[in-house]
């Protein structure tokens, strides 16, 4: 029998942290999953949550998929996950998980700040070189495969 839900919140958590726990709850990994529930990236535990229609996608790769989880500094902060055909060389740190499918970490910086072109892909970037690995290693990453799109988002909490 399957666990209801449970939202659970706080003054200070609000619906923020039963919102967290719901999700939790609902990426719970199944038995006949096709990906490991945790793999180790740059000497750091990663789970991976992956939808249903994201662990057939994968199933059904005939091609390399790279998933790149990057965090970018400039005026702003911005975490995103990147959907690749061929991995990029310079990353923080890389792992395979599937013959098919590998995930890296790439933390970079931007060599000018202009808020304008945080969404583009033109800005020129360099890796940053982390003091401490560990603080910025993500702990989880959500895949989805929704209307033939891959989508994700990764966290530390």
């Amino acid at each position: 029998m399957e666990t209801p839900y449970i939202f659970l919140s706080s003054v200070a958590g609000g619906l923020a942290g039963g919102y967290a726990l719901w999700r939790a709850w609902a990426w719970k990994r199944r038995s006949n999953s096709h990906l490991p529930m945790k793999v180790m990236l740059g000497g750091k535990p990663l789970e991976i949550r992956a939808g249903q229609a994201a662990e057939r996608a994968i199933t059904q790769l005939t091609k390399p998929l790279h998933i790149e989880l990057e965090l970018y500094f400039s005026c702003l902060i911005r975490q995103r996950v990147n959907f690749l055909a061929s991995a990029r060389p310079d990353v923080f740190a890389r792992t395979d998980v599937t013959p098919n499918v590998s995930i890296s970490f790439r933390p970079v910086v931007t060599k000018t700040c202009k808020v304008t072109d945080v969404e583009g892909d033109e800005t020129p970037l360099e890796l940053v070189p982390l003091v401490r690995p560990d603080a910025f290693i993500p702990k989880w990453v959500e895949l989805d495969y929704i209307a033939g799109a891959w989508r994700g988002e990764w966290g530390y909490r």
